[in-house]
């Protein structure tokens, strides 16, 4: 098993993630469990708080001797599909993995309580040897777009809960289906954790009030054709910002 290897060395890309803002250490190590069980976690941990907790214990079964990130060309934008290349230039390396992700954020310009990683655990002292971080800082990185109610909006925290999933729904970015290039592979429907998706003649369709917004679909999607799509209030606010 992962966790009779001493010496495993993860090896991550610097891309960003519509739903953990970012690919990095600890997102990695996702790439343990098993095929359909990752369906099945996704599910059950539906919010981007809940599934990084999973991940911290992944870290803790599984800790890499080593994690040496590929930031040579990282992504930006809307990853891990719709982002877009962006050449960064460095190889982070470190056997901690949390201070690698600390470092990643600070690289992209994340604001430094926004992943959901360090909503969890404390942002860790770390040493920079090399270039000093303030010049590895990449200036006007894509960030991804808001997509859950903590770092799209935060000004409904106040809401009772059913009220803010219902704005969630309407005013966040959602998978939504491309016709033209969908192949109606079906790919997406084995993918989704909620069996959100429904296949038809013209291709695979969205059930928004059964999508937890986890991308899984975008992810195995051969043809590019799930997009994120917002509602008709959601893009309508989204032109007021």
């Amino acid at each position: 098993s992962m966790t009779s290897h001493r010496n495993m060395i993860s090896l991550p890309k610097f891309k960003t993630h519509l739903f953990a803002r970012m690919t990095g250490a600890v997102k990695n190590l996702y790439g343990v469990v098993h095929g359909l069980t990752k369906v099945a976690y996704h599910s059950k941990f539906k919010d981007p708080e809940d599934f990084t907790g999973l991940l911290l214990d992944l870290l803790d079964l599984v800790r890499p001797k080593l994690t040496i990130v590929d930031a040579v060309v990282g992504m930006e934008g809307d990853g891990p599909t719709w982002g877009r290349p962006r050449f960064v230039g460095y190889i982070l390396a470190s056997a901690d993995p949390l201070a690698v992700d600390y470092v990643m954020s600070r690289m992209m310009g994340f604001p430094e309580e926004e992943p959901p990683l360090f909503q969890i655990v404390a942002p860790p002292e770390v040493e920079v040897v090399g270039v000093p971080l303030e010049m590895a800082v990449q200036r006007g990185f894509r960030l991804p777009q808001p997509n859950t109610m903590r770092d799209g909006l935060e000004g409904l925290q106040w809401l009772p809960h059913r009220l803010k999933e219902a704005f969630c729904r309407e005013l966040l970015p959602r998978p939504g289906i491309d016709r033209r290039l969908c192949i109606g592979c079906a790919l997406c429907l084995k993918s989704c954790p909620r069996q959100a998706i429904r296949m038809t003649r013209a291709g695979a369709s969205v059930d928004h009030n059964q999508c937890i917004r986890c991308w899984c679909c975008n992810e195995v999607c051969p043809s590019d054709a799930v997009r994120p799509e917002r509602s008709l209030v959601g893009r309508m606010l989204a032109g007021f910002r």
